[in-house]
């Protein structure tokens, strides 16, 4: 599976925020929502969105529990929705709005979106030499090397999803799971179109200047898996840009 996209990092930050946590409830009888913010755990964040939802009307259901990233609720005719989740806000509004009309609902509308904690990735700006090596049927295929320039102002965990996954740029696949910390990231794309398949992904940053992960791609039961089914990524600080690299 070949690199796709702009690979970003963002500069090392001084001290990692503990981990928060938010969660969206919704009603497909009412269209009552609501939400919760920057909890201490998954748990008081989904009983919180729910409890708040549950003043609003009956039915109330948490659509979606994540941990620092960000989330949206799109609604669209006769109550039905979708929901997002990625690394920023204009992407989990996109995610929200592609799911939503994926489902064949028509006039997909954002009711909601918001952010609890981003992340900022520990990596290292400087020049990275990236590795990705498919494995096809069980067995190792030759890998691929590249390197790039890696600048402080370059974006952050949500963009890495384009990079290592081809899925992100395609249009008939939605991402249906986003979760990043400040050290991983994890993902997962429900594709249609003439090669139904799904893709999931995690990386992890054992320290600012290595990661190494893992993308798999499964097609859909009835035609088997694909070939190139697992891609093996890593990635590895080599030294400080030279002048005038990419």
């Amino acid at each position: 599976m070949a690199l796709a996209g702009v690979l970003g990092f963002a500069a090392q930050v001084a001290p990692a925020r503990a981990d928060t946590y938010g969660a969206i409830a919704y009603s497909e009888q009412n269209a009552a929502y609501a939400w919760s913010v920057d909890m201490g755990n998954a748990e008081d964040a989904n009983s919180t969105a729910l409890s708040s939802c549950t003043r609003k009307g009956d039915g109330c259901k948490v659509v979606i529990s994540f941990s620092n990233s960000c989330a949206a609720l799109a609604v669209g005719t006769n109550n039905r929705f979708a929901t997002g989740q990625a690394g920023t806000r204009q992407q989990a509004e996109s995610d929200a709005l592609n799911a939503c009309r994926a489902r064949g609902v028509t006039r997909c509308d954002i009711k909601l979106a918001y952010c609890v904690n981003p992340p900022n990735f520990i990596a290292k700006p400087g020049l990275w030499n990236l590795v990705n090596q498919p494995e096809t049927h069980g067995k190792l295929q030759p890998a691929v090397t590249s390197t790039r320039c890696i600048k402080p102002q370059d974006i952050p965990a949500d963009n890495w999803v384009f990079v290592l996954d081809s899925a992100a740029a395609d249009a008939t696949c939605s991402r249906t799971f986003f979760n990043a910390t400040s050290n991983s990231i994890e993902w997962r794309f429900v594709c249609s179109g003439p090669a139904p398949r799904t893709s999931a992904g995690s990386i992890k940053f054992d320290s600012p200047e290595h990661y190494a992960g893992t993308v798999s791609t499964k097609a859909a039961k009835t035609t088997g898996n694909l070939p190139g089914d697992l891609l093996h990524t890593e990635g590895k600080w080599i030294a400080a840009c030279t002048a005038g690299a990419n």
